[in-house]
């Protein structure tokens, strides 16, 4: 087992809300354009970075952790090398394991002093920070037209008080990979996952006569919140309304609805019941990457990320055999998805914001941003990239993001919501063990939110 934190892990506090306007912009962003009638044409080339902002030294650290594949970083590493030189920036890049990055960022944002020019940060940080000031924004430092290019529900995330301070450089969801080999020796159309929770429990039902890992899935550490709350929203419900990012002190805990009884029904149900595989209480999601990969787990939950491990030749024995889908709800159309955007931001105590403005706008320019969509399932950050037809044969999981976007899981950005997920994990725990009462469970955790909440 893998005690490790990675990159999704330390995004744990950081589940996207994607506003009915954001949300409503990125899926405009991803509509399909005319097709050409002539063949299509290589992505544009990023206007040249280096001249008034480019120059001096700056020091970066971002993520070492590439869904597991030193290849794909090693390659990173190349490009922002290439980067270096390209703008005149002198560039000492440090990647840092996400435990470390974890322990340190605290200390680095709360200190005056000079660290770091670009730092990796989720989508609560940038918010956070952003508030108090401690980071730059970005809106005069970025060119303009890159930005214009951008996926703007992404993007828009990155704004506080109508301020970039965030670059959204990985858009990321959670969503359901199947085995489709698997599936047809079951009995089962290879073809589509299932469409509705009633549908997934009869797929496991057959799954499980042909192999003992029919459903496994990641429920360890903040994931017990992430399949509750995915469960929740599925049913058209939340455990709370307010904490919002326009105004983040207001809130009210609702979690003596039927949505959360049903969600924690349904959770010890599939979890005493032995529908879902007994590893999954154990194993961390890049185990469970890896576990996939075997060829022996018929549907599993996971990072669209993690892909690249799914496809990664010498090493898996599902190449061309995965089917992707979404987190279902009671009825079709209902699926839902925890994101993990990641975002590159500037603290305050940078000493070359420009340079380091620079180096970001090279290192993700359209050419290095395909190669990467196309190496290691990477989620493009310009829009038209989703009509290039390479990107849209590599990204197979592609219909399933567009279809889950607009039902990304809200993010909580009331000051104490981390101190009601924590108790609300333990919780649930206590539910799909057998040893609490659910409705005592839900009193309880309702008492708690207010108290936190006074």
């Amino acid at each position: 087992m893998s005690v490790r934190m990675t990159r999704r892990d330390f995004l744990r506090g950081t589940i996207l809300a994607v506003g009915t306007v954001a949300a409503a912009e990125f899926l405009q962003a991803c509509k399909p354009a005319a097709q050409p009638t002539s063949a299509p044409t290589a992505p544009p080339k990023a206007e040249p970075t280096k001249g008034p902002a480019a120059g001096g030294e700056i020091i970066v650290w971002m993520s070492d952790d590439w869904s597991g594949q030193a290849d794909k970083f090693a390659a990173y590493t190349k490009y922002a090398e290439e980067c270096a030189t390209e703008t005149g920036v002198k560039t000492t890049y440090k990647p840092v394991d996400w435990t470390t990055l974890g322990q340190q960022q605290p200390i680095i944002m709360s200190s005056d002093k000079y660290v770091v020019d670009i730092l990796d940060l989720g989508v609560t940080d940038v918010f956070n920070y952003g508030r108090q000031g401690k980071l730059v924004a970005l809106d005069d430092l970025l060119p303009s037209d890159m930005l214009q290019k951008w996926l703007q529900g992404p993007l828009n995330t990155g704004k506080v008080g109508g301020k970039l301070y965030g670059l959204c450089v990985w858009p990321s969801w959670m969503i359901g990979f199947y085995n489709k080999e698997l599936y047809e020796k079951a009995g089962l159309d290879p073809s589509k996952g299932p469409a509705t929770l009633g549908e997934m429990e009869e797929h496991i039902i057959k799954l499980q006569a042909i192999t003992k890992q029919a459903y496994l899935d990641t429920w360890t550490d903040w994931h017990w919140t992430r399949v509750f709350h995915q469960l929740v929203f599925a049913k058209d419900g939340n455990y709370w309304q307010g904490g919002t990012a326009d105004n983040p002190d207001e809130i009210k805990w609702t979690f003596t609805t039927p949505q959360c009884k049903e969600a924690l029904q349904w959770m010890r149900h599939m979890y005493q019941d032995k529908l879902l595989s007994p590893d999954s209480v154990n194993l961390s999601q890049q185990d469970i990457a890896d576990r996939f990969a075997l060829g022996d787990v018929g549907l599993t939950f996971n990072w669209e990320g993690f892909a690249a491990i799914l496809e990664k030749p010498d090493v898996s024995k599902v190449i061309g055999k995965v089917g992707a889908f979404g987190f279902p709800g009671d009825k079709p159309g209902k699926a839902v998805a925890q994101s993990g955007f990641e975002y590159m931001c500037i603290p305050t105590s940078a000493k070359n914001p420009k340079g380091a403005a620079a180096w970001m706008t090279c290192i993700n320019k359209p050419e290095i941003i395909k190669a990467r969509a196309l190496s290691q399932y990477y989620n493009p950050v310009y829009t038209d990239m989703y009509n290039d037809p390479e990107i849209q044969k590599k990204l197979f999981y592609w219909n399933v993001i567009k279809e889950i976007e607009s039902r990304t899981l809200p993010q909580n950005f009331y000051p104490k919501a981390g101190e009601v997920s924590s108790y609300l994990q333990g919780k649930i725990q206590e539910v799909v063990m057998g040893t609490g009462d659910i409705d005592a469970v839900l009193e309880d955790l309702q008492k708690f939110a207010e108290e936190k909440s006074k």
